[in-house]
């Protein structure tokens, strides 16, 4: 790292000789290598230009056990820090670049595998990492929370755990009340109306992350709790019992201890639901 500061015409030769390095690398017998390519793109970070940040990105955000797919749980989160670390010192000079590189990756259809959900999980992370470099009201940043939304909907739990922490610290940069209080209906909707229990499991895990980015006061200005208490009380629907179920669970989760004050309220509607004739509805109290 220390020699490219001073050599920068060696820097493209560097990467391109770690990329070779790296794909080269396959199987067990190649872990070590790897890792070591992931450390040093970590080092030389600082050196890269945008010329090189086109060459890095495709290989970290490939779906062909590479970068955040790679076979080895070790590489893959020493893989996800040296990309955050390239957003961190170059996404502000990069963003037109990396911006619909990470949307055409989660534009793509589900594909089942883990590797499928690894690098949905990696891109989300990117994203929203890269966004933090927008201005506050930026229309960009809606955009950003709305794709979020939408991959809240991904059929996996660490896609969705992913989505909803980055949606935390977007949440202050939308700007205006209605931009908010849009995001909120959305997910709102999302937990109490989706089809499937993925959507609904989403939307709490949404819903968690944009109350701890709004903060707790957020659960009386947008009737959060009135809501879920009045879905989970609904005698015709039990997917809005169990997304109600599901949204309580999320907030004592994320929230920790500011959370406390509300359990007293919503202890009577735990243990109705135990009791619920929905055996999906039992399962979500008793969680």
């Amino acid at each position: 790292a220390e020699l490219l500061k001073s050599n920068a015409g060696a820097v493209q030769e560097t990467v391109s000789m770690l990329k070779t390095m790296y794909l080269e690398a396959k199987g067990e017998g190649g872990t070590f290598t790897r890792s070591g390519v992931a450390l040093a793109l970590s080092s030389v970070a600082e050196s890269l230009t945008k010329r090189e940040m086109i060459v890095l990105f495709p290989t970290l955000c490939s779906d062909k056990d590479q970068g955040l797919t790679d076979p080895d749980e070790g590489v893959r989160g020493q893989m996800t820090h040296a990309g955050l670390r390239l957003i961190e010192l170059h996404g502000q000079s990069c963003m037109e670049l990396l911006t619909p590189m990470f949307e055409n990756q989660l534009n793509k259809a589900d594909s089942g595998t883990w590797q499928g959900d690894l690098l949905k999980e990696g891109v989300v992370i990117f994203m929203a990492t890269l966004s933090k470099f927008l201005p506050k009201g930026d229309p960009k940043v809606s955009s950003v929370v709305q794709r979020l939304l939408r991959t809240l909907a991904t059929p996996s739990e660490s896609v969705q755990r992913a989505a909803a922490t980055c949606l935390t610290p977007l949440m202050g940069m939308l700007g205006d009340a209605e931009a908010v209080s849009a995001v909120v209906k959305d997910d709102m909707e999302m937990m109490l109306m989706g089809e499937s229990y993925g959507d609904r499991k989403g939307g709490a895990f949404g819903l968690a992350g944009i109350v701890k980015g709004l903060g707790i006061s957020a659960l009386k200005a947008h009737d959060i709790m009135s809501t879920l208490q009045s879905a989970a009380g609904d005698k015709k629907d039990p997917r809005k019992r169990e997304g109600a179920l599901f949204g309580f669970e999320a907030l004592s989760e994320k929230l920790g201890r500011l959370f406390e004050p509300y359990v007293i309220h919503i202890l009577p509607i735990l243990l109705n639901s135990c009791g619920d004739a929905d055996e999906n509805v039992r399962e979500a109290a008793d969680a």
